[in-house]
């Protein structure tokens, strides 16, 4: 009995460990998930345009910008944060969140509710002070205008934004984690 009790912490653990294919599955099928440098909103960062189109539907609106844009720079008025470049965005107003591309591939995906969860059990409904509160301030990057504050995890892949100072978390921002040989090409495929 006391070893069970014992080994019951290291199986929970190792149960939270998943494949890139378990974790691709899962992001797939839950749209309440939010994977850090990986997906949230039922779309995959790297994911092919026909497949986003197959699996969420066609977008509510579509913004061409032309050229590639700057994703802070350009949506959110920032001139610093992670290079993020996109040139359409897809807005999914039903499912309340937008997907970022470039050319034929999602580089970043916005998501707008927050009956949400991290893969790291972090409940987005409960804030920005408990957000960061659980991912610390190591490589933690704020970034301010006006009344809103946007909070940057390059090397995690995601960002979190509180437009009216409330502790709110308004929008949650996933995109390719900067960290380590390798960064930025995207998902484990």
């Amino acid at each position: 009995m006391k070893l069970a009790i014992v080994l019951s912490p290291f199986l929970l653990l190792a149960a939270g460990l998943f494949s890139a294919d378990e974790l691709r599955f899962r992001v797939k099928s839950d749209p309440s998930l939010i994977v850090p440098g990986f997906g949230s909103e039922g779309v995959l960062l790297g994911e092919r345009v026909e497949t986003l189109l197959r699996d969420r539907g066609r977008p509510d609106r579509v913004a061409l910008t032309g050229d590639a844009k700057d994703l802070f720079g350009e949506v959110f008025g920032q001139a610093s944060g992670p290079a993020i470049r996109f040139d359409r965005i897809y807005q999914y107003p039903y499912g309340h969140f937008a997907v970022f591309l470039l050319g034929e591939e999602v580089v970043a995906v916005a998501g707008y509710d927050r009956v949400r969860v991290t893969s790291d059990a972090v409940g987005i409904a409960a804030g920005a002070e408990s957000f960061i509160f659980n991912y610390g301030n190591e490589g933690l990057e704020r970034l301010t205008r006006r009344r809103s504050v946007m909070y940057v995890y390059r090397k995690l892949g995601i960002a979190v934004a509180d437009d009216a100072g409330d502790d709110t978390i308004d929008l949650v921002l996933v995109f390719t984690a900067t960290k380590g040989p390798g960064a930025g090409q995207g998902p484990p495929r």
